[in-house]
Parts: C-alpha cells; structure tokens; sequence
C-alpha cells in the first residue's frame, strides 16, 4: 500500500478494542512496526483512534510516541 502511496496514511480505528483482544504488547509491536515502514516512505503515515478514558496514562504516551496522529 505504501509503496503505491508514499504519502498514505494507515488508519487503526478503534486501537482499544484490539488492545482488549490481543494485548497491549502485541498491539504496539504492530504499531511500532507500522509506524517504522511509514517512516521510510516519505510522507507516509500512521494515525491511531482508541478511547482515552479506557487506558493507562502510560499506554496512551507510549502509542502518542510512535504513531504520527493519535487521537484519543
């Protein structure tokens, strides 16, 4: 998709549900691995939606730092 689109942006909606279904850990690999493709292709992207009320203050920082857009 990236490499057809450099200037894409990967939408994860709803990051909180897969958060309860696989884990934090395996949620933020993904993202930490999207976010690292993104970065190689110009104006590429990664915007992450999860609901804010629903998590730790630490995984919201941790998403907010590898993803390019976060709302919460």
């Amino acid at each position: 998709l990236m490499r057809e689109n450099p200037s894409s942006t990967v939408v994860l909606d709803s990051a909180t549900d897969l958060i309860y279904t696989l884990g934090f850990e395996k949620v933020f690999s993904l993202l930490r691995r999207l976010s690292e493709i993104a970065s190689s292709y110009g104006d590429a992207g990664v915007a992450v939606l999860l609901n804010r009320n629903a998590h730790e203050p630490r995984i919201i920082e941790a998403i907010g730092e590898i993803a390019n857009e976060f709302v919460g």
